[in-house]
C-alpha cells in the first residue's frame, strides 16, 4: 500500500488554479466542473498508487533507498492531469523526481510554469516541445522535433536514472516515445550513458481496457525479450500488463503498462 498523502493544500490549490484558468486556456473542457475535475484528480491519484506498486519491486525503489534517482516525464501535459497529481504524489512518497511536463502549446506551458510557484510545490521542469507525432522506419518526426539535447540541458541539466512516462491523451506508439528519448537524452558533449537504466511507460484508458492484440500492435508494445531500437538508444522488453484503477464509486480508469531496459545501440 502507497501511504496516504499530506498534500490536501497544494493539490487543492492546483484545482483552483485549473479551474480559474480553464475558461481562458481551455485547458481541460470548457464545460470542465468542480465534480469533473475532482473525478481526473482521482483518476491521476490512483494511477500514481498502481505506478508506485510496481516501482516498489525494482530494488533501487525499495523502502530505506535513499539512493534512487527518478526521471518522470508526463507528454502532453495539458491542464497537468495526471503530470502535477503524480509529481506531488512521488514527492511526498520520498521518490525525489526530476521532473519533466512536456507541453507544445505555449498557453498550456505558461499555465503549468505558474505552478512552480504554489506553496509547498516541490520543484519541476517544463518543456515547451512536441515530443513527436507519426513515426515511421525512414524519418522519424520525434528525431526532428522532439526536445532537443541543448534544450534538455538547458532546462533539465543532466538526465540521470531509471524514467517513467505517462500520457493521458496522447497515443504515441513505443517506438515514437524511445526516439524522443534518444533525441533528448543526450548530453551536449558526450552520448548519455542509457545502460541497464529503467523504463515504464503508462498511459491512461477508459475502464476495462485490455491488451488485446489490436492494441498491442496499434502501440508497438514488443514481446517479452523483443527489442526496439531508434537514434542512440535500444529497448528490450520486460514485459507489458493493464492495472484497473478505482475511484469511491468503483473503475474509474485503466493504465496500460509496457517496461523496458534501456542500453545504448551499438553500431
Amino acid at each position: 500500500m502507497c501511504p496516504e498523502t499530506r498534500l490536501p493544500g497544494v493539490i487543492g490549490e492546483f484545482k483552483s488554479q485549473l479551474l480559474r484558468w480553464n475558461p481562458q486556456i481551455n485547458l481541460i473542457s470548457r464545460q470542465a466542473t468542480d465534480q469533473i475535475v475532482d473525478r481526473l484528480i482521482i483518476q491521476g491519484q490512483a494511477g500514481i498508487e498502481a505506478v508506485v506498486r510496481h516501482l516498489r519491486t525494482w530494488g533501487e525503489f525499495q523502502e530505506g533507498n535513499t539512493s534512487r534517482s527518478l526521471n518522470y516525464f508526463d507528454l502532453g501535459s495539458g491542464g497537468g492531469i495526471p503530470g502535477i497529481i503524480w509529481h506531488c504524489m512521488l514527492s511526498e512518497w520520498g521518490f525525489s523526481p526530476y521532473t519533466y511536463l512536456v507541453e507544445p502549446r505555449e498557453k498550456r506551458a505558461w499555465f503549468l510554469e505558474r505552478l512552480v510557484a504554489i506553496q509547498g510545490m516541490e520543484p519541476f521542469r517544463v518543456l515547451c516541445q512536441r515530443w513527436g507525432d507519426d513515426f515511421n522506419d525512414n524519418e522519424s518526426p520525434c528525431m526532428e522535433t522532439g526536445p532537443t539535447k541543448k534544450a534538455v540541458k538547458e532546462v533539465c541539466g543532466d538526465i540521470g536514472g531509471n524514467i517513467l512516462i505517462s500520457l493521458k491523451a496522447l497515443r504515441l506508439s513505443d517506438k515514437q516515445i524511445l526516439a524522443g528519448l534518444s533525441r533528448a537524452g543526450f548530453d551536449i558533449d558526450q552520448e548519455f550513458n542509457w545502460e541497464g537504466r529503467r523504463l515504464l511507460i503508462a498511459r491512461y484508458y477508459p475502464p476495462g481496457q485490455g491488451l488485446d492484440p489490436e492494441l498491442l500492435d496499434k502501440l508497438g508494445i514488443t514481446d517479452p525479450e523483443g527489442v526496439l531500437a531508434v537514434g542512440g538508444l535500444a529497448g528490450r522488453a520486460n514485459g507489458s500488463w493493464v492495472d484497473q484503477l478505482y475511484g469511491d464509486t468503483g473503475p474509474c480508469a485503466s493504465l496500460v503498462f509496457s517496461e523496458y531496459c534501456l542500453n545504448n545501440l551499438k553500431n
